[in-house]
């Protein structure tokens, strides 16, 4: 328990996997009756460990329950790219809120952005969540996809790119 009384909440399930212009990472959350109990998710650290350009990313996950006239919920993420490689890369972030049975509850949440660099940030919020919405929550999943990292791979300056053997030139910037 951290401070307060305040739950922290652990990922049950991570995976980091290389594909072949990047890297996608998962993370799984097993949350039950956020409605009830304040909890914190724990800040996750995401590393593609890429031979080529390797990068650091730290995403943050929020939820508050807003007492006012609605009392409604927000769920807020944040993905922030670390470290001193000056490289571009893009990067997406899912999160999905599923019940029991792995149905989608409300959102989910897409980010996306491409040419990232160091202290660039994906952030969003979602406002205005029902009560009875946040109660069905039994797991919350991020998906990362960092993509053109790989040597070999000049995202968006590349001369040349092959594609099912049909050669497309692209210009060169």
């Amino acid at each position: 328990m951290a401070e307060g009384g305040v739950e922290d909440l652990d990922v049950t399930i991570s995976n980091n996997e290389q594909i072949l212009d990047g890297h996608q990472g998962f993370y799984l959350f097993e949350v039950h009756r956020l409605d009830a109990t304040l909890r914190n998710f724990k800040p996750l650290e995401y590393k593609t460990e890429c031979e080529s350009i390797a990068t650091t990313w730290d995403i943050e996950l929020k939820y508050d329950r807003i007492v006012s006239v609605t009392d409604t919920f927000t769920f807020s993420i944040k993905m922030k790219r670390k470290g001193p490689t000056l490289n571009r890369v893009k990067a997406s972030i899912k999160v999905s809120f599923n019940d029991v049975d792995g149905n989608n509850i409300f959102g989910p949440i897409f980010l996306n952005r491409e040419r990232m660099l160091p202290d660039d940030a994906l952030e969003y919020t979602l406002y205005d969540i029902q009560p009875l919405l946040v109660r069905l929550v039994a797991t919350v999943e991020i998906h990362i996809t960092i993509q053109y990292c790989h040597q070999g791979i000049c995202w968006k300056c590349a001369s040349e790119v092959d594609k099912d053997k049909n050669r497309t030139t692209l210009s060169k910037l």
